[in-house]
């Protein structure tokens, strides 16, 4: 059960990627099939060594010796304890088969131990090592206290960062567009989100999606990223087709997408989380792995570490995404983007959930990462004031097809848009407040 987990070093942070979020280790450019795959065979190989030594100490090899009993225990003994935790199959094993080999326990004993287990796993869902969380934080923070040190960072707010990052040389810009959409449908059902939408976007520019809730900003984002198949029309980026690519090969030419809710990797460690992005630029190897060689895994770790002290993370470098605020998370998914170093960035509501005062500052840190890599963007956005800050050019949805585009006051101005989307509140439209200048 433990080579299960984490079967050698170069995967210690794809699998449980994978596990916990496969779309996003998609767009990290992490082969998810390959993953699996591989896990599987790490596994199944440590597996079939432990039952030939096994088998060569027995006389006889039947059934009796493999029970199916014994296969469900594995489980329930990672389930008791607590997935993810390091210490939660100790802990489901000692209660497992620790009591039952301490205590001699009757037919009621053993009937009560299983309904104990049973009633574990409903009260505590995250097993052993949840239910003892509790004591075990009190317990850190008295020695913390009696030691003179802070058990937790004060929160880093979102406008903290100062992105010291130097200016990338300007590439020589292309002349072709970096991206074309050409009349992309896509219809589930009999309600189409996508209908004939047709747009390029050129080097170095930041292209704006606005639209109300439906109207096809994120199936669009799908579509380009390569998350969901059009039924017809074509999507092309650096001049050549890559309609039926995976998100992994589209990741890997550099074409990046964020994703609205921002929940990355919930039991990776910030640095973790960062280190699985490097992934496009310096991929892990599985004979690597196997061998003990930690050249790639280290300096990837060394590469993570400096990133998040430039991004004023390193209060939080060994905390669980799980446990970072909404602001926090954002700030830690940009650290990603900066590692997965992108050509064009799909940028999927980047201020959703974040609070109005870290919003103001968030658009600065995004053209603070833009200049820095050189990069094209393309974002949607519901905070008008934020877009207008960002985008140079914004296109706006309805019902699956753009009904305007242009600069900022063009499409503003839209009657159709203004209907649809913006309404006469001038209040709401400017929701967020002015920004500064």
């Amino acid at each position: 059960p433990f080579a299960i987990e984490q079967p050698c070093e170069g995967d210690a942070v794809r699998r449980p990627a994978v596990r916990d979020n496969e779309d996003a280790a998609r767009a990290f450019t992490i082969g998810v099939t390959r993953v699996k795959l591989q896990g599987f065979a790490v596994a199944g190989a440590v597996a079939g060594l432990g039952g030939a030594v096994y088998a060569h100490l027995l006389p006889l090899v039947d059934n009796r010796q493999f029970p199916t009993s014994e296969s469900i225990h594995v489980v329930a003994i990672a389930v008791i304890g607590g997935i993810g935790v390091l210490a939660g199959p100790l802990l489901g094993a000692l209660y497992l088969v620790g009591i039952p080999g301490i205590f001699a326990l009757d037919s009621m004993g053993q009937s009560l131990l299983q309904a104990g287990w049973l009633a574990l796993i409903l009260a505590y869902p995250s097993g052993l090592a949840g239910a003892l969380a509790p004591a075990r934080e009190r317990l850190l923070r008295l020695l913390a206290a009696r030691a003179g040190v802070a058990f937790e960072a004060e929160p880093v707010p979102v406008a903290s960062p100062a992105l010291a990052l130097p200016v990338r040389a300007p590439r020589t810009p292309r002349r072709e567009p970096l991206l074309r959409v050409h009349d992309v449908r896509k219809a589930y059902g009999g309600v189409t989100a996508v209908d004939g939408v047709s747009f390029e976007v050129f080097e170095g520019e930041t292209l704006g999606l606005i639209g109300p809730n439906g109207a096809g900003k994120t199936t669009l984002f799908e579509i380009v990223s390569g998350f969901v198949r059009p039924d017809s029309g074509t999507v092309s980026f650096l001049g050549a087709d890559v309609t039926s690519t995976t998100p992994e090969e589209r990741g890997r030419l550099g074409l990046i997408r964020s994703f609205q809710e921002a929940s990355l990797f919930p039991t990776l460690t910030v640095e973790e989380t960062v280190m699985t992005a490097f992934e496009r630029v310096e991929p892990s190897d599985l004979l690597s792995g196997l061998t003990g060689v930690r050249t790639a895994e280290t300096a990837k770790a060394a590469r993570a570490r400096e990133l998040l002290a430039v991004m004023g993370l390193e209060a939080y470098r060994t905390k669980q995404i799980a446990e970072l605020s909404t602001g926090t998370r954002r700030i830690c998914e940009i650290a990603c983007l900066l590692a997965l170093e992108p050509v064009l960035l799909l940028l999927d509501e980047p201020a959703a959930g974040v609070a109005q005062r870290e919003t103001e500052a968030l658009g600065g840190l995004i053209e603070s990462v833009k200049e820095h890599l050189g990069t094209t963007l393309i974002v949607i956005e519901h905070d008008m004031p934020l877009i207008n800050e960002l985008a140079g050019r914004i296109i706006a949805l309805e019902s699956g097809r753009i009904i305007a585009q242009g600069d900022s006051d063009t499409v503003q101005s839209d009657s159709a848009v203004i209907e649809a989307f913006l309404g006469t509140d001038n209040l709401a439209v400017q929701r967020s407040g002015q920004r500064p200048t």
